[in-house]
Order: C-alpha cells, then sequence, then structure tokens
C-alpha cells in the first residue's frame, strides 16, 4: 500500500548515482525531504519536472527540505542525465525495483516495470507529510510542493499541471535513449 499522510515510510537502503549508498533515515535525518519518485532517464516528462526541480532548489531549500529523484535506472544511466540536467540533489538507483514495489508506486507494464510518477514529503520521523501520486503528463507543481513546505497545509490537495516538454527535452529524452538504451519491456508488457 502507497504510504499516505501521517504513515511512516518504508525506510530503504540504495545506492546514488555516484554509487554512495543512501538511507531514507539518512536522507531525513537532518529535516523533510521532498522525494520524487520518476520513470527514467528517457522520458521528457520527467527530465521537465526534474529540470524545474532544479531550478526550485534553492527556495526548497530555504523551506527547511531537501530534494532527492528515484528512479529504477541503473547508476550510471542515472549519473549521465544527472549531470546533463546539473541536478543539484541526489538520484537515487533502484534498479532492483524493491523501493518502487513496496512504497506501491510501480508500474509494471511498462518498459519491464518503472517508477509511477509520485511525490512524497517525509518529516524527519520518517511520517509522510504529504504525497500526490501522479500521471504520466499531469505532475504536481514544485509551487504547490513549495506552498506546503511553506504553509504547511495538509489538507490542500496538490494542483497538477501538464509537464509538456519542449523540443528540448525531447530531443535530449531520445538521445539519452539512443546514447544510453533503454529497459527492454517484458513480453507480457502494456501500456499505462
Amino acid at each position: 500500500m502507497t504510504p499516505d499522510v501521517g504513515q511512516l515510510a518504508p525506510d530503504f537502503s540504495l545506492v546514488d548515482s555516484t554509487g554512495a549508498p543512501r538511507s531514507l533515515a539518512s536522507l531525513v535525518a537532518a529535516r523533510p525531504l521532498v522525494l520524487v519518485f520518476y520513470r527514467g532517464h528517457w522520458c521528457p516528462f520527467c527530465l521537465r519536472q526534474l529540470e524545474e526541480y532544479a531550478r526550485m532548489h534553492a527556495a526548497i531549500g530555504a523551506a527547511g527540505a531537501d530534494v532527492a529523484a528515484l528512479s529504477v535506472d541503473s547508476p550510471e544511466r542515472a549519473e549521465a542525465m544527472r549531470r546533463q540536467l546539473a541536478l543539484p540533489f541526489p538520484v537515487l538507483s533502484d534498479s532492483a525495483r524493491a523501493v518502487v514495489r513496496e512504497w506501491d508506486v510501480y508500474n509494471a507494464g511498462e518498459k519491464g516495470g518503472i517508477a509511477i510518477p509520485s511525490v512524497f514529503v517525509i518529516g524527519p520521523d520518517r511520517r509522510v507529510r504529504w504525497r500526490s501520486i501522479d500521471g504520466t503528463v499531469a505532475r504536481v507543481s514544485t509551487d504547490g510542493v513549495l506552498g506546503f513546505l511553506r504553509d504547511g497545509a495538509t489538507a490542500a490537495q496538490p494542483a497538477r499541471k501538464a509537464a509538456f516538454p519542449g523540443l528540448r527535452d525531447w530531443v535530449r529524452a531520445i538521445g539519452n535513449v539512443a546514447r544510453r538504451g533503454t529497459v527492454t519491456p517484458h513480453a507480457s508488457g502494456g501500456g499505462d
């Protein structure tokens, strides 16, 4: 079951894109964490979303939180994307798909199994303070996350906006797939 507001978020231990070990407990030890689950390095909607978090990183930090992103990409693919987008936060690799399954944000029907786009704000006590389970195109805005961090309004439903990528994002996504490949779908694959 996907952790809901007020529930304890399952701890995990993964490596980030540089190969350094990271646990949820260590990521939230000092202050809240905005944890962004994204589909993969090949997704132009995800690239647009991650760039938005990079642009808003200082404002999120000023509001008292850190950011981390998580996908099923290998550390090497995640690091290439992190460098390309100049992301100032850790990118975690769940290539075994254990965390996305445990958090119930797993889309088994696409590309051999990927994360369902979602955002969680997790407190230092590992309790979920806020969450948004998103779609392929419509994602919670960073303004919505920032508003929650500043105001603490847990009752407000997060606003979503379509994360339509521009031509540059499509070209980058196609280039990522061409240079670094993508996960081969299982024979039973479907779409979402």
